[in-house]
This record gives structure tokens, C-alpha cells and sequence, in this order.
């Protein structure tokens, strides 16, 4: 009777174990937003027989809707933002690309909409477009930042 309880509790320990690691693995999916002063980061890999020229990436976010669907109270905030710093990482032809996120960047859902590899010898950039080059990912800015947008009068 020992032994049967000790495999109960064994079985419902891995049961809660497997439970535990599905809700990691579901909230590491999940996206947080960034704000003003977040450091937005994206990984780029670039595989093929020339993916070791590439020296550099670049990646180009897009506010997602037209600029009719940036907040009222964001006007003329920015709806796009290039990401250019771009490093080498440990894993090969993998670039992790960051951007400051900006104090005027409009709050709202921004996609990956390009991505730019760069070849220094000899100078080329190939440009690589969502979804037909790769996958679509999509990022949240939410900014707090607010302007009422001032009257004016010419006197």
C-alpha cells in the first residue's frame, strides 16, 4: 500500500511538474509591452552558404493600421522605428539588432515589416521582407505620453 502511494504522488508530482513547464513555456511566448526607455531587442538569423558574409542586420518595425489609428492624444507621434544597432551573437550568422525605445513613439502594435542584411565586402544590403521572406512577429509599445493637441490663432 506504501509503494502504491509513493507512485500517486510521483505521477501527480510530474502531472503539476508538466503543468508548470507548458505555463512557462506559454508566458515566455507571450509579449510584454515596452515603453520609453525600454530597450527593444530582436534576434535575426540568417542561414545559406553565404549567411557568414553578412556582417550586420538591420529591422524596420511598422506601426500596424494607418496612421488614422495612432491615439488622438499622440499626435504626430512616431509610427515607425528602424532598429540599426546591430551585434554578433555566440549562436552563428545571428545578429541581435536593438532600439531605445523613443519618449515620441506612438503607442500601438508595431510589426516587423523588413529586415536588412548587411555585406561590407563587398558593400551590398539584401533586403528581406514579412511574410514572404519570414515569419511576421509583432511588438507593444505602450508609451504614457500625452499631448492635447494646442489651438491656434494668428493675430
Amino acid at each position: 500500500m506504501k509503494d502504491q502511494s509513493i507512485v500517486c504522488f510521483t505521477k501527480a508530482l510530474l502531472v503539476l511538474a508538466g503543468i508548470s513547464v507548458c505555463s512557462v513555456a506559454l508566458a515566455q511566448e507571450i509579449a510584454h509591452p515596452y515603453h520609453p526607455g525600454d530597450v527593444l531587442h530582436v534576434l535575426v538569423k540568417f542561414s545559406g552558404p553565404d549567411a557568414r558574409k553578412i556582417s550586420s542586420a538591420a529591422v524596420n518595425l511598422e506601426f500596424v493600421g494607418d496612421a488614422n489609428a495612432i491615439r488622438k492624444d499622440q499626435p504626430n507621434f512616431a509610427s515607425t522605428l528602424y532598429l540599426s544597432e546591430s551585434h554578433s551573437t555566440p549562436e552563428p550568422n545571428t545578429f541581435d539588432v536593438s532600439i531605445k525605445v523613443p519618449i515620441n513613439q506612438a503607442s500601438g502594435e508595431y510589426r516587423v515589416g523588413y529586415l536588412r542584411g548587411i555585406i561590407t565586402e563587398p558593400s551590398v544590403v539584401i533586403e528581406y521582407r514579412a511574410p514572404a521572406d519570414f515569419k511576421e512577429r509583432t511588438y507593444t509599445i505602450d508609451n504614457p505620453e500625452r499631448i492635447v493637441r494646442p489651438t491656434v490663432e494668428i493675430k
